[in-house]
């Protein structure tokens, strides 16, 4: 049915929805149906498009029954989110930054991660998860989001002593490689228990090329060994080419790891570097104070 500027249109729903769901008296196959409604019910935030779409014939009502019945349920979840965000669910869309109170844990992840899915947090700069406990599972469903593309404008991540391990570091991994991460700026995964083979695989997706605007990488305080710190050094070598500033104090790794971070920027690693921040054991090391003195602009801070 074409539409006309008498016809009345109601205010919830925008025109360009009503022009395409004017679809009285066509029939749609069954799988068509299916595909318009789980586009319509996609959005946990919005019900306008698949009410009115339901409005259309008997088979569109019955084909957007259960979106709509899943719709309720989420919506009742994203209420509570939204509480502990302490953010009213109109200002979603246009936030730039979301760091959740206290009360937020990882029951609330599906819920966000949903919001994220879905596009409803577009503007969406910083999301700050840290101090939460969440543990893997519980971050699980953000990472696997962000690694869909969700939250394109993305510039901070923040996941500091979340209570993470290293199944975190492989859905980080998978995240850095797509290319809705390239705007990403800064990374922070401070007081977790991380071992080698979890950074290494992080350090692995950097060097291949992900995350390649990152700024500042906060590793302190992560439990990291002599061969994560030879897999971040490695990084060095073939990414992180904007990577500004490198925290790595707090942890106990052998002088062998430090040996490998001078070696890697007397070989032009992290050409950028303006900060490196080394455990204070090896406040002593030469190889390091060589190097940063080779390099204009770079200053190494030592602590415990």
């Amino acid at each position: 049915r074409r539409h006309c500027p008498a016809d009345p249109v109601k205010p919830a729903i925008p025109e360009e929805l009503t022009r395409n769901i004017s679809l009285s008296g066509v029939e749609l196959p069954h799988d068509v149906l299916l595909v318009v409604c789980s586009r319509l019910t996609a959005s946990p935030l919005d019900l306008a498009a698949a009410a009115a779409f339901a409005s259309t014939s008997r088979a569109a009502l019955a084909a957007v029954q259960p979106g709509i019945a899943a719709h309720e349920r989420w919506r009742a979840r994203i209420g509570t989110l939204c509480q502990h965000l302490a953010m009213a669910p109109s200002r979603l869309r246009a936030t730039r930054r979301i760091h959740p109170t206290p009360a937020l844990c990882a029951t609330d992840m599906a819920s966000l991660a949903r919001l994220l899915d879905c596009g409803a947090v577009p503007s969406l700069e910083r999301l700050d998860l840290s101090g939460k406990s969440l543990g893997d599972e519980g971050v699980r469903p953000v990472l696997d989001a962000l690694a869909r593309g969700a939250c394109p404008l993305l510039r901070a991540l923040g996941l500091g002593h979340d209570e993470l391990g290293d199944a975190s570091c492989v859905a980080l991994a998978a995240m850095a490689a797509h290319p809705a991460r390239a705007r990403l700026e800064a990374l922070d995964l401070s007081q977790n228990a991380l071992s080698g083979s979890g950074v290494a695989a992080l350090a692995g997706a950097l060097a291949r090329g992900g995350l390649p605007r990152l700024k500042s990488l906060q590793l302190y305080h992560t439990h990291l060994d002599m061969v994560g710190v030879e897999a971040v050094a490695e990084s060095g070598k073939r990414g992180l080419r904007a990577l500004e500033s490198l925290s790595l104090h707090g942890n106990s790794f052998a002088t062998a790891g430090v040996d490998a971070l001078a070696d890697a920027l007397r070989g032009g690693a992290f050409p950028q570097l303006k900060r490196l921040v080394l455990p204070g054991q090896h406040w002593q090391h030469g190889g390091v104070k060589a190097a940063c003195e080779a390099r204009e602009g770079l200053c190494v801070d030592m602590r415990g």
